[in-house]
């Protein structure tokens, strides 16, 4: 149905003298958190009648009997409010306001640097922030980076410019060969894409005096599809958390809507946005896990699936984080020295402790010394873990150069050439 008859009745007469059914007529909306807030507005409303009828001295109409409900319209004048026009209601920045506090995302006297591309998910990030930023007392800031790689990537960034000068917000422009810069470096176009983007912001806000956050714009879509590209890849808890709302002083304030949530609203405050036809194409797995397989989720398995999934990985957050904890003081307990190249264990302590916990101290290791563990898998840490429970002294070779050392009582881990 196109409307939900939402009904509401007190027969106690303790509170009102109108003891009669309300009801309004409102929109069904799909989106649970969305129908809570209307039909708080509902309840709300109806309150505010029958406190009317209270003070105008209408009379009571009587205790209800057991035909009341069958009779309600005939005999009981119920109050009517028909709303279609809801969409105040229903704006985003509630949502993102308490989507930021739960997880403390931005301070009093804090700077934001927001990438904003001109895409939709974008935008709304830059139209959100702009409207909390008096409330919550922040500065905002805009980085666009021109990738040159698309045609009409120069229009995307005339576009945030005037979007900036009309909202008086400080703009940076950043133009940058990509694709050159990858390969150089010999990495893939899109983690150099990643590099060069998060070196601008860190230099903005360097220019800020550091002190601050940087905003980008992953929404609830987007971790859902990270989620499943881990999944089928292979992973833990960690993984299967998909994109985190913070890491470090990276922010992603509206992870907390979806995709379609974000054009709706963009379109209800007649915002236009850039569309990069680059996202629609089948060149990326993460393109095609959006294009079809979530998709197919959605049809076939569960219309919630995204919010399902999102779910399910704050729950895995919350596992992760507490495990992260206990893995912290274990490895506290077990580090003898701690250098740049360097870390030495007292393997007996490690060994100690339960095997979930002990992986997580050499997954933390091999964060601290490989800059984000990079190509450092489970299977590496299932070596390590092999290596502490053989006796005498062995030894490992890991990527990048990176070795592992069983001597003594002790596990060294060190890049090869530092001893």
């Amino acid at each position: 149905p196109e409307k939900l008859r939402l009904l509401i009745w007190d027969s106690t007469g303790v509170n009102y003298p109108y003891n009669g059914i309300s009801h309004l007529l409102i929109p069904v909306i799909t989106d649970s958190r969305k129908m809570v807030l209307v039909l708080q507005w509902a309840i709300t409303e109806i309150q505010k009648r029958l406190r009317t009828l209270s003070e105008t001295g209408t009379k009571s109409l009587g205790k209800y009997n057991d035909r009341a409900w069958e009779n309600f319209s005939t005999e009981m004048p119920p109050i009517v409010i028909v709303l279609d026009d809801f969409s105040s209601l229903l704006d985003q920045e509630p949502i993102v306001k308490e989507y930021i506090d739960r997880y403390d995302m931005i301070a009093r006297g804090d700077v934001v640097v927001a990438g904003v591309s001109g895409g939709a998910d974008s935008v709304c990030l830059f139209v959100v922030l702009c409207g909390l930023m008096g409330e919550m007392g922040f500065r905002l800031a805009v980085v666009h980076v021109n990738h040159g790689i698309r045609e009409e990537a120069g229009e995307d960034a005339a576009y945030v410019e005037e979007l900036c000068r009309r909202n008086g917000i400080p703009f940076f422009l950043e133009e940058a060969d990509v694709r050159g810069y990858g390969e150089e470096k010999g990495i893939s176009e899109e983690e150099a894409g990643r590099e060069v983007r998060y070196g601008a912001f860190e230099r903005v806000l360097a220019e800020y005096g550091g002190r601050g956050k940087i905003a980008v714009a992953h929404n609830a879509n987007d971790r859902a599809e990270t989620m499943l590209f881990h999944l089928f890849r292979g992973t833990g808890l960690t993984g299967a958390a998909g994109i985190r709302p913070v890491r470090g002083k990276v922010i992603r304030p509206i992870l907390c809507l979806k995709r379609e949530e974000i054009e709706d609203y963009l379109r209800e405050k007649g915002i236009s946005f850039c569309i990069d036809r680059t996202n629609m194409e089948d060149t990326y797995t993460r393109n095609r896990i959006r294009s079809h397989i979530l998709p197919f989720a959605k049809e076939h398995v569960c219309a919630g699936a995204v919010e399902r999934m999102c779910g399910a990985a704050d729950i895995f957050l919350e596992a992760d984080e507490y495990i992260r904890k206990q893995a912290r003081k274990a490895y506290e307990g077990c580090v003898l020295k701690a250098e740049e190249e360097r870390v030495i264990l007292d393997a007996r302590a490690l060994m100690g402790e339960e095997s979930l916990i002990r992986k997580r101290v050499l997954m933390q290791c091999m964060e601290m010394l490989t800059v984000g563990r990079k190509d450092i898998a489970s299977v590496h840490i299932r070596e390590l873990e092999q290596l502490l429970q053989k006796e005498g002294n062995k030894e490992l070779c890991l990527p990048y150069r990176w070795k592992a050392r069983k001597e003594y009582g002790q596990l060294v881990l060190f890049r090869e050439g530092i001893e």
